[in-house]
């Protein structure tokens, strides 16, 4: 939706989404962190923007999405870039859930503070 934006995640969680919403999941775990790298890519971005369909808000065409053709390197590439790329990638995932906590440690406290409720010395 709106890939003019550069709206490429990773969903750390198992979830619905919108049906406007393209979801992509490797058939093989070997090429996602190299899926994640072209559907994230400039190229593909721009390419995914000039064929989109809608006005208001307008979507990737599903068409486009699947018949878009890309190179895929040999497996040991594919392995490596995958293993160095997922380090990155679950860093990212355990910093969000460390920042939710900090969020909702904040919410709880911060009423609290203000209220004179709670002090801190």
């Amino acid at each position: 939706l709106r890939a003019y934006v550069h709206k490429v995640v990773v969903a750390p969680f198992s979830g619905v989404c919108s049906t406007d919403i393209l979801v992509f999941q490797p058939k093989e775990q070997r090429v996602f962190a190299y899926l994640l790298y072209i559907l994230y890519g400039e190229e593909f971005v721009h390419l995914a923007s000039a064929a989109t369909i809608g006005t208001k808000m307008p979507r990737m065409s599903k068409d486009f999405a699947l018949k878009y053709e890309i190179l895929i390197p040999d497996n040991k590439t594919l392995e490596k870039f995958n293993e160095m790329v997922r380090i990155s990638i679950d860093s990212i995932h355990a910093n969000t859930k460390s920042l939710d906590v900090c969020r909702k440690l904040r919410d709880s406290l911060l009423p609290r503070l203000m209220s004179g409720k709670l002090r801190v010395n």
